[in-house]
């Protein structure tokens, strides 16, 4: 029965940006939509973590959605 010494792991992103949409109260609507985008624009950067990333990054899944997936047409 030892007692554990190490630190807790830190929350991973999107459990990091979960916890900042309850703090803010956003409605559950909101969240799910949120994480579902962030979870698509990190996949379309193959997994990269967003602190890796710049500007340039936000275009270019952008472009893709209005140019590949055609999202953004009228």
């Amino acid at each position: 029965m030892g007692i554990s010494t190490s630190t807790p792991r830190p929350k991973k992103f999107l459990g990091q940006v979960c916890a900042i949409l309850r703090v803010k109260h956003y409605i559950c609507q909101i969240k799910k939509s949120s994480l579902l985008w962030i979870r698509r624009f990190i996949r379309f950067h193959h997994k990269r973590h967003p602190k890796e990333m710049g500007g340039e990054v936000i275009n270019a899944f952008l472009t893709h959605l209005a140019m590949d997936e055609k999202r953004w047409r009228c």
